[in-house]
């Protein structure tokens, strides 16, 4: 059986993997303030680093499912 945030999270890299670059902002904007919230917590670096590695990430998810 198939939970509903599985699912949404489903739809969400069928989406990207479509190419929705709508969807790719969505996600960006809507974990970036928790990424950033937990990484500085995690991590001893700078905010401007933390931001970096947050893109790199983003650009590596959207990379992932394009393939």
């Amino acid at each position: 059986m198939t939970t509903p945030k599985l699912h949404q999270d489903q739809a969400v890299i069928q989406s990207l993997s479509e190419g929705n670059l709508e969807m790719l902002d969505q996600v960006y904007y809507k974990y970036r303030p928790e990424f950033l919230k937990w990484a500085l917590r995690r991590f001893k670096t700078t905010p401007n680093d933390l931001e970096d590695a947050w893109q790199d990430a983003v650009i590596a998810l959207y990379e992932r499912t394009k393939s």
